[in-house]
């Protein structure tokens, strides 16, 4: 391997340097990576943004953001990974790999129990970084959406802000975003790295929703949302003509926040958009503590042993044990997949800890909407 410098955090002067390096990589036709991910790859973000130099020139970036998360009333940390790049002269070295190993180091050290990254990268791979989550996909067609009157449906202004972060309180499952992420994403309007208009709907001027949508071609894409389920609906119809459009596509983090009938129209059941690691399964577990107990009781929790590390899990209820080795495969366990059961693979179907570990999981996961990285 070349001589190289890192991992270091990024300097101040060396921004300009590191984003020419990410618009290089992502955006050749035109783009600002700066500008559309103002708090990720930012001085506000620094000791998470992470590069490898080699001569004293930037070659290789990967930029982690620690956020709190609320999984249906449980609180735990995530690493988002995002901007992962490596300079075309610096590729085949190693040094994504190097970054990542750093990265989960770091986020363990500040708190993080999961990490979110956007992509599927044979890097993330080899860490056993997996496909995971349960994310129902709902399209409705224009005519299938029913009348919802008195609601007033207006363009995002600033200040709406502090009616819309007590509304995003109400999501049982969300991102804890710092209200400087949310100043910073409401002026760039880059969210799920797409362009977005932000929306806001009321009744009898109260704040009954609050909305992200991205057009792509006659399909309207919802790419965040929060509010009541008759606001959504009153929203939807508005923005399909607005737009022009003849469906909108959604990705709840749960069915349960659907208005009632768009449930019929969940087309299909996906995983989270990216890929998942566990980093530190033993913490995860004592935060899940409560959640777990509401699910199965604190008398079955009190007979089932748990030894868990980092990235590597043992359950043992009387005689029958199961491992789960990796933060990939904790990732499939605690979270669930649309096709895949990691349980069936490591027990019988008669297995009484089967049974105990189906009731357990899978917890819920957020969906990137605002959070993506």
């Amino acid at each position: 391997m070349a001589s190289y410098e890192g991992p270091l955090c990024v300097e101040k002067k060396e921004l300009p340097e590191l984003i020419d390096l990410l618009n290089l990589v992502f955006r050749p036709k035109g783009g600002d990576m700066g500008r559309e991910y103002p708090r990720h790859v930012a001085w506000s973000n620094r000791e998470n943004v992470r590069i490898i130099k080699e001569n004293g020139r930037i070659v290789s970036h990967v930029a982690t953001s620690i956020r709190p998360v609320c999984l249906n009333g449980m609180s735990t940390r995530e690493a988002g990974i995002g901007a992962v790049a490596t300079h075309p002269d610096g590729r085949g070295k190693g040094y994504a790999s190097i970054l990542m190993q750093d990265a989960v180091e770091r986020s363990v050290e500040q708190g993080a129990d999961i990490m979110l990254i956007s992509g599927d990268l044979g890097v993330y791979r080899r860490m056993h970084a997996v496909d995971c989550g349960i994310y129902p996909v709902v399209k409705i067609e224009k005519e299938d959406l029913q009348e919802s009157p008195g609601f007033f449906i207006s363009e995002w202004k600033d200040e709406d802000i502090d009616e819309v972060i007590e509304l995003w309180k109400t999501l049982p499952t969300r991102y804890l975003l710092p209200r400087e992420d949310w100043q910073a994403l409401s002026r760039c309007k880059h969210v799920m790295d797409k362009p977005s208009q932000w929306w806001t709907v009321r009744m009898d001027n109260e704040l009954t929703g609050f909305g992200i949508v991205y057009q792509k071609d006659s399909e309207l894409m919802l790419l965040d949302w929060a509010g009541r389920p008759r606001a959504l609906e009153a929203a939807a119809a508005f923005w399909l003509k607005k737009y022009g459009a003849n469906r909108v596509a959604y990705i709840p983090s749960s069915a349960t926040l659907l208005p009632l009938h768009w449930k019929r129209h969940i087309a299909t059941i996906r995983a989270f958009e990216g890929t998942v690691l566990v980093i530190h399964a033993q913490r995860f577990l004592e935060r899940a503590q409560a959640f777990l107990t509401e699910r199965i009781g604190e008398e079955a929790l009190s007979r089932l042993e748990i030894d868990a590390e980092k990235q590597r899990v043992r359950f043992t209820l009387g005689k029958e044990q199961a491992s789960f080795d990796n933060g990939g495969e904790l990732a499939l366990l605690f979270f669930g997949h649309p096709t895949l059961d990691i349980i069936s693979e490591k027990l019988e179907g008669d297995s009484k800890l089967a049974a105990m570990l189906y009731k357990m999981f899978p917890t819920p996961l957020v969906w990137y909407g605002i959070g993506y990285v």
